[in-house]
């Protein structure tokens, strides 16, 4: 019997945060999740360029909501 391997990507970009779960079958990868929250992680950067608080957190939260897809 073959493994099966699953491979994730997260992808944080400065609007939104992507997760993709494929599993490789007979040499091709099979997309089995994709999700997309809207994130806006450049909305909350400061004048120095930092992330506030408040924006951590939200992206913290749709990390944490990915790990149980």
């Amino acid at each position: 019997m073959q493994e099966i391997k699953h491979i994730v990507a997260i992808d944080i970009g400065s609007n939104n945060i992507q997760m993709v779960i494929a599993k490789e079958y007979a040499g091709r990868l099979i997309i089995v999740e994709h999700q997309t929250q809207q994130i806006n992680l450049a909305l909350g950067l400061d004048d120095e360029r930092r992330l506030s608080s408040t924006v951590i957190e939200s992206a913290i939260t749709c990390l944490r909501e990915f790990s149980f897809a």
